[in-house]
């Protein structure tokens, strides 16, 4: 993210060059000219990012923004949990056990991508459009072709039943990925509040 971040700063026109660095979540930026942050964030922006001059009322923007991200993130995981767990429990302990499985871990593993996994796929978009990838590009990647795959043996069993293969799925697979790392973003944008107001009240 820093090195996309970066690369985008350092090609706009009039940029000497940029410095970013992720876990202070600051950029250091060199001009030959005055520029503005709305032109900066105009290439920013297409990645995802947008920066904030360093001011206090700037400071409760992006502090307020912070804590706005982290609420949707805990609703995201919590709703992924919901459709997740029942999932892994057919996948792992219930598979045979009757008719139309695979259509009942389909309808579970949908809400999960278009919910929960929305995220990955418009930022590996969004990646894609500068010609970048980074972790979300690899999450978008995984699961879309396992779910891809699960579906097709879903729809059309017999292509690979005509050829002496079994047709798996792996809908458990994308589903319990995107909760597990929607976890780990949570503990992580979690922990970064906490240490981002922890050093400003120091600061103050």
């Amino acid at each position: 993210c820093a090195a996309s971040a970066q690369k985008v700063l350092s090609r706009t026109p009039g940029v000497v060059s940029a410095r970013v660095n992720f876990a202070t979540k600051t950029a250091a930026v060199e001009s030959e000219m005055p520029l503005s942050l709305e032109v900066l964030n105009q290439k920013l922006t297409r990645l995802g990012f947008e920066i904030y001059p360093r001011t206090k009322d700037a400071y409760k923007n992006r502090h307020q923004d912070q804590l706005d991200a982290l609420v949707k993130l805990r609703k995201e995981l919590l709703f992924g949990a919901v459709f997740a767990i029942p999932l892994f429990v057919i996948a792992m302990f219930l598979m045979h056990r009757f008719p139309n499985e695979n259509y009942i871990m389909l309808g579970l593993t949908v809400p999960i991508l278009l919910v929960s996994g929305r995220r990955f796929f418009v930022s590996a978009a969004k990646q894609l459009t500068v010609f970048k990838a980074n972790m979300d590009t690899l999450v978008a990647l995984g699961s879309g072709t396992a779910f891809l795959f699960s579906l097709f043996n879903t729809l059309f069993p017999q292509v690979l039943l005509a050829k002496g293969m079994e047709p798996h799925v792996y809908y458990e697979a994308v589903g319990v990925l995107i909760v597990f790392i929607l976890l780990g973003k949570y503990l992580e944008a979690r922990a970064s509040l906490q240490t981002s107001e922890a050093i400003e009240g120091l600061v103050a």
